[in-house]
């Protein structure tokens, strides 16, 4: 798959990405690993689709975090259903493009946000905020070359 010509490379991507989240970025390395294995091994599909999920996981986060406050949400097991079900794709999303990478790469991923611990669960949902602005960067570069 080609990507769109405003790529010109891993690093000056991410360097645009954290300007348009106003330096919200909390896994840029991170981040740039996964942007350049995309773009090293044409998998722009791929980082596409992880993008995607990750902003939508955030969203169903948003609304979970929301009902809280709300008494007899009549879809909260949907939601949950929905967010867990997401969750695992995306997991599975960055590992097949992970599977592009050393062994040593793989196991720092693993590490650092898919153990079932609080810390890389706490990794996790930084990472997911880091793709969610790479998705609504995307967003905004798609509606400028409309």
């Amino acid at each position: 798959m080609d990507y769109p010509e405003y790529i010109k490379s891993a690093d000056e991507l991410i360097t645009e990405i954290e300007k348009f989240s106003g330096s919200r970025l909390h896994k840029k390395e991170d981040l740039l690993k996964l942007v350049s294995i995309s773009l090293e091994n044409n998998q722009m599909k791929n980082l596409s689709d992880i993008v995607f999920i990750a902003k939508y996981i955030k969203g169903l986060m948003k609304a979970l975090q929301a009902s809280v406050n709300v008494k007899d949400v009549p879809n909260i097991n949907e939601i949950k259903n929905d967010l867990s079900e997401n969750i695992s794709k995306v997991k599975l999303q960055i590992n097949s493009l992970l599977n592009f990478t050393g062994n040593k790469t793989k196991k720092y991923f693993e590490l650092e946000y898919f153990r079932l611990t609080q810390d890389a669960f706490a990794n996790f949902n930084e990472l997911l905020s880091d793709l969610e602005w790479t998705k609504m960067y995307f967003n905004m570069r798609k509606r400028e070359e409309s």
